[in-house]
């Protein structure tokens, strides 16, 4: 039975979340219909179809890679790999772990959640989430180059690569917890 009701909720939420979509696709057809006229109307579709057909194969590659990575990262591989590390190394590991984590929060916080049970401190859980939420890889086939190009997603990226190590950083310095001394194996 509780097999079953997580999925009715997830089934009730995008039923909700494609109808307030359609609500609001209809809505504002309706608006550039009575803005623009006919003439308009036909414009804006076809600027919609044209962006459809350029988007559509890189999204779905995107979630093609996305599905992949999912398979190939092993949490528990993970926080060994991280715990041999030393120093820095450990933060970069984080870091990169932490973008091409794919998946949404409930899979990245259960790996963040591991990590900061293990021992690693919150240099490395803060990093590591912040890292998720900035320069998530897969949010970056899926939307970012989609729409931005590939020039505006790899300044993104390199402009914020920092910016994990900087919040891990900051956190342990506040909590005072970089790593525990007590860490299990």
């Amino acid at each position: 039975m509780s097999t079953t009701e997580p999925k009715k909720k997830r089934s009730k939420k995008r039923t909700i979340e494609l109808a307030a979509y359609s609500a609001f696709c209809v809505f504002g057809a309706y608006y550039c219909y009575h803005l623009k006229g006919q003439d308009g109307f036909l414009a804006a579709l076809a600027v919609q179809e044209e962006m459809l057909l350029g988007m559509l194969p890189r999204i779905t590659m995107a979630l093609g890679v996305a599905s992949l990575l999912w398979v190939l990262l092993d949490p528990e591989k993970l926080k060994k790999t991280i715990q041999k590390r030393r120093g820095w190394v450990k933060v970069v590991y984080a870091t990169i772990l932490g973008a091409v984590t794919p998946g949404g929060p409930s899979s990245s916080f259960s790996i963040l959640n591991m990590f900061l049970s293990s021992g690693l401190g919150y240099l490395i859980g803060i990093t590591y989430i912040t890292a998720w939420s900035m320069l998530g890889v897969q949010r970056i086939l899926i939307w970012d180059i989609p729409l931005m190009g590939t020039e505006q997603a790899g300044l993104r990226f390199i402009s914020g690569f920092w910016l994990p190590a900087f919040a891990g950083l900051l956190a342990a310095w506040i909590f005072g917890k970089y790593e525990d001394e007590k860490r299990p194996c």
